[in-house]
């Protein structure tokens, strides 16, 4: 147990995964293990279960942590994580984004959100790390050149409330730079009508449907990932026309604590079609110490990659 974190803390923190695994029948994998290890040291963190959704297949081994207001002991059990993942046997983790990006000795001082995420199912094991600066324009500056040209990005970026920054390493040795933009208020103009312009035709109506809207880019992948917090998800999910969402829907929507992400690879809406998605539920909020911000600071993305 980490010094400074309770038993009952710890017991605490796993008890929403287990929970997400006795709701999806789970089966435990390396990746899995190291992970409740991690949440059973981590302390102050707030928790999402998330399941993937494609073809009618329900993929639910996703789960997500996430603290504000980072003290040294958080970077030193991230660090001890990825060290553990790395370890497990077949693991080769490809850490060559993170080194790209943290170039100075400071710059994790200056991280003031973070997020661990997994993605369990053992076709492709997934570990996932994310950093905000608090708006700092120097390293959304230096994530922008690292993801290259694409066409109205920087509109994007100068309409966004909120930006972060994740890293994708696959098990297999596969890695990946993302950057996510936030729109808090993209139900009003000018935000509404601009970001309705960027999207396909089956997807322009949700900024005005939602909480929270975002577009998310990576590194080797031309479009970008939709996501939003629906303000009515029992409507949003249901017009969806998706059995499968709809189901995992109906059994989440009993535990979460606050309306779910859901997230679109843009490339399945041009087709006109939802049937690859992901959906994502807080299960836990840590309110202790300073306040979080509003929606609970659900600035943050997604965990899932949904394609």
């Amino acid at each position: 147990m980490q010094p400074g974190i309770s038993r009952r803390e710890g017991q605490e923190n796993r008890y929403y995964i287990n929970r997400h695994k006795d709701l999806f029948d789970i089966e435990p994998s390396p990746l899995l293990v190291e992970f409740e290890a991690f949440a059973g040291w981590s302390r102050d963190w707030s928790q999402n279960c998330s399941c993937k959704v494609e073809g009618g297949r329900v993929l639910p081994a996703r789960f997500y942590l996430f603290r504000h207001h980072l003290q040294p002991s958080d970077h030193l059990a991230v660090r001890e994580l990825f060290r553990r993942v790395g370890s497990l046997p077949g693991s080769r983790l490809d850490y060559r984004w993170i080194d790209r990006f943290f170039i100075d000795r400071d710059d994790l001082a200056k991280v003031d959100q973070v997020f661990v995420a997994i993605d369990a199912r053992r076709d492709a094991p997934t570990l996932k790390y994310g950093v905000g600066f608090g708006g700092d324009p120097a390293y959304r500056d230096r994530a922008v050149a690292m993801l290259g040209n694409r066409p109205g990005f920087r509109d994007q970026l100068a309409l966004a409330d909120s930006w972060q920054v994740a890293f994708s390493l696959r098990l297999d040795g596969r890695s990946a730079m993302e950057l996510y933009l936030s729109f808090i208020d993209s139900d009003r103009e000018p935000s509404r009508g601009r970001l309705a312009g960027w999207l396909p035709p089956i997807a322009r109506r949700w900024p005005e449907e939602s909480e929270v809207f975002g577009l998310g880019v990576e590194t080797g992948r031309p479009r970008n990932v939709v996501y939003l917090i629906p303000r009515d998800p029992d409507t949003f999910i249901s017009r969806l026309g998706n059995d499968a969402a709809q189901g995992v829907h109906a059994r989440c929507r009993g535990v979460a604590v606050s309306n779910p992400w859901v997230g679109f690879p843009e490339e399945r809406l041009i087709e006109g079609t939802t049937d690859a998605l992901a959906l994502e539920y807080m299960v836990r909020v840590d309110t202790r110490g300073e306040p979080e911000p509003a929606s609970h600071g659900r600035v943050l993305p997604p965990v899932t990659q949904v394609r």
